[in-house]
């Protein structure tokens, strides 16, 4: 394939170029190491699954395996593994590093009301530790996904659940060990797999994407005179506009360089959806942990709005928690991945003390006010009691309007939803098993609930909804707009009243 990456929708429609050739026989995937969270990594396997149930082989060759990719392989016809590799440890590790000695020693202290322990997205900057409350949520979820690999193990390689946790708890494996277990189909070169999946003695061809694209058939054209329309809500969710960082860091910063979602441009996309007499139905996909209280419920009124006049579903992706189930809740369906973190229906506030820095520094700084309130959002002290106060019922109330917001969807008592709320996550599988979804599944199962509901024949394709207020990448890359850009990230837990879930951390091999 290209070297270029692709995106789950670009595979998709290769997939489907291919399954709609009759004369391909299969399809080799060449695996090399991904980094998939939970959900894109169960969409991935039902693109195989689909892929092989319209009668296509799929074969999958790696010069080894980590825990992701060899979970993918597992939804292959053959999973062969190079001479000399290997499969990697299969077991689940969660790690969380807390920050809050390490801002005292700067000078620096994070000071945030929270509806409940659950809610739990400035601990790793308030706390030393982890609490008890976040340690029980951690395992929870750790024990889904725990659940999700033995059971992707007994069903690839047909073995009970039992002998699955023999092999994670075996792992790692040599490339014969993992032949002799029958972890694998074969161990062979890859200029060797011609010859392996010759088939009534006729050595396989096997051909480059580059090649086969040139001949495969491309999909129908869509119909113009109808459509379902896509609206996005992925990355922050910010009040403003829509847009993408100046460039993406090497490693993962939580909050400060994540693609932003505003309302500004969700708002705007949702009214257009809704004045688009073509657009018969929408599948809106959010993917998102959350971020501006304001924002979120600019987007719930605008999408509930939508969902009045228009079929509305929503598609989790590896994330809609927190403001990104708020999102969801206006749709009329919640479609999620088993794998999804979803949940975390609660709110909190904060703000960075740097007070004790500054004279470490030997800045003084001179504060003069008018009004009792004046100086709440001070970075200079923490909350007095009195300011703690109106923070817990800023965000309390932030908080009923949140539950009647779910209640009303999901059709139950707003103490009902308090019990699996407050800050609680919860896998895609669980949160179903709540109440807070209506369907396990992916992008097939969406969209075929969307042309239900719209009353559409199966070629009404998807197209995204366009606004003019939907800004652009930015164009400049340098150290100062990465800044600027990180700087406005901050703001999550600035003035205003956010719901965010706190970034889940997992480190296997």
């Amino acid at each position: 394939m290209a070297s270029n990456t692709l995106s789950l929708e670009e595979l998709a429609e290769r997939f489907a170029r291919i399954a709609a050739h009759k004369n391909i026989r299969g399809v080799v995937l060449h695996l090399r190491e991904l980094a998939l969270p939970e959900a894109h990594l169960e969409t991935l396997q039902e693109m195989l699954d689909s892929l092989r149930q319209s009668g296509k082989e799929v074969v999958v060759w790696s010069t080894s395996y980590k825990r992701v990719s060899y979970r993918v392989a597992l939804h292959a016809d053959k999973v062969l593994l190079q001479e000399g590799g290997n499969i990697g440890v299969l077991g689940l590790a969660s790690t969380h590093t807390y920050l809050g000695d390490s801002l005292a020693w700067l000078g620096l202290k994070m000071d945030a009301v929270q509806i409940s322990p659950y809610k739990s997205a400035a601990d790793r900057l308030v706390r030393t530790d982890m609490s008890e409350e976040v340690r029980e949520m951690h395992n929870w979820l750790l024990d889904s996904y725990y659940a999700s690999l033995k059971c992707d193990i007994a069903r690839g390689r047909s073995i009970s659940h039992e002998k699955a946790e023999e092999v994670v708890n075996s792992s790692p494996y040599t490339a014969h060990r993992a032949l002799d277990c029958g972890l694998v189909d074969g161990v062979l070169s890859e200029e060797d797999l011609p010859q392996y999946l010759a088939k009534d003695g006729q050595v396989a061809e096997i051909i480059p994407w580059s090649k086969a694209e040139k001949v495969l058939s491309l999909l129908p054209p869509a119909r113009r005179d109808a459509s379902i329309g896509v609206i996005r809500v992925t990355g922050s969710i910010v009040d403003g506009s829509s847009q993408k960082p100046p460039f993406k860091p090497p490693f993962s910063i939580p909050f400060l360089f994540n693609e932003r979602a505003g309302d500004i441009t969700v708002v705007a996309q949702a009214r257009a959806a809704l004045a688009d007499r073509r657009v018969k139905g929408v599948l809106l996909y959010v993917d998102s942990g959350g971020g501006s209280a304001t924002a979120s419920e600019a987007m719930y009124q605008a999408l509930a709005r939508l969902a009045a006049k228009k079929p509305v579903v929503a598609l989790m992706g590896s994330v809609a928690a927190s403001g990104g189930y708020y999102v969801a809740a206006a749709a009329e369906w919640v479609v999620a991945s088993p794998g999804t973190l979803t949940g975390s229906i609660g709110v909190l506030t904060g703000k960075l003390v740097d007070g004790p820095l500054l004279k470490k520094l030997l800045a003084n700084r001179m504060v003069l006010q008018r009004g009792e309130s004046a100086s709440l959002h001070s970075s200079d002290k923490p909350y007095s009691e009195r300011e703690r106060q109106i923070e817990w019922e800023s965000i309390s109330s932030i908080y009923e309007l949140f539950l009647r917001r779910v209640a009303k969807a999901r059709r139950i008592t707003t103490a009902e939803i308090d019990a699996v709320g407050g800050g609680r996550v919860w896998t895609g599988e669980q949160a179903y098993a709540h109440g807070l979804v209506d369907e396990l599944g992916g992008l097939k199962a969406a969209l075929a609930k969307v042309r239900e509901l719209a009353k559409l024949p199966p070629h009404i394709a998807p197209r995204d909804i366009q606004v003019s207020t939907q800004q652009a990448p930015l164009p400049d890359p340098s150290p100062a707009a990465a800044f600027s850009y990180a700087l406005e990230s901050t703001k999550l837990f600035g003035a205003y009243r956010a719901l965010c879930l706190c970034p889940y951390e997992e480190e296997g091999e």
